[in-house]
């Protein structure tokens, strides 16, 4: 059987909270407050691994919303160029050659990043090198239409479809 593209963890966006934190009794609280880094409304995150690397997945949820949902998972490791390499086959092999392909693109202290992107009907998936120099990884799942996507960070040239979503391969 599949795994669903809108889940990590078998935490899927859309579940409650509390769900969520049942599910997985590794779960903690990551910091005393909410807090939004890198887009995402969080105090609780669960250890995981990515591509058998070391990873923290942050529960995203809705801010300013009575309904504690989850939004996103952000799943975040920081490795080297052979780390990140097989993290880009593990999410090949998950979900297949990627739609968009973002290069040429540096972040705020100027340092090269890029990002896959694969669209599903019920998913946004994302995969961003922050720093390609310093190796900050991040997975990332956000229900559809959620976030628009710019790419990661200041990009000069718009991103190359490597295939269009429902074409195989």
């Amino acid at each position: 059987m599949a795994k669903p593209v809108d889940a990590f963890l078998g935490v899927r966006v859309g579940t409650p909270l509390e769900e969520a934190l049942a599910q997985q009794p590794t779960a903690r609280i990551w910091q005393k407050t909410k807090t939004e880094l890198d887009g995402c409304y969080f105090q609780y995150s669960i250890p995981t691994t990515l591509a058998t690397l070391p990873a923290e997945a942050w529960l995203c949820e809705r801010r300013d919303h009575p309904e504690k949902i989850i939004t996103a998972i952000n799943v975040e490791v920081w490795t080297d160029q052979a780390g990140y390499v097989r993290v880009i086959e593990a999410m090949t092999t998950r979900y297949g050659m990627a739609h968009h392909f973002w290069g040429n693109c540096t972040n705020a202290a100027g340092r090269k990043t890029e990002q896959y992107t694969w669209f599903f009907g019920k998913a946004l998936v994302r995969l961003f090198n922050r720093d390609l120099l310093n190796g900050w990884v991040v997975l990332r799942i956000d229900e559809p239409g959620v976030l628009a996507d710019f790419g990661p960070g200041n990009c000069m040239t718009p991103p190359t479809e490597l295939h269009f979503p429902g074409q195989e391969g």
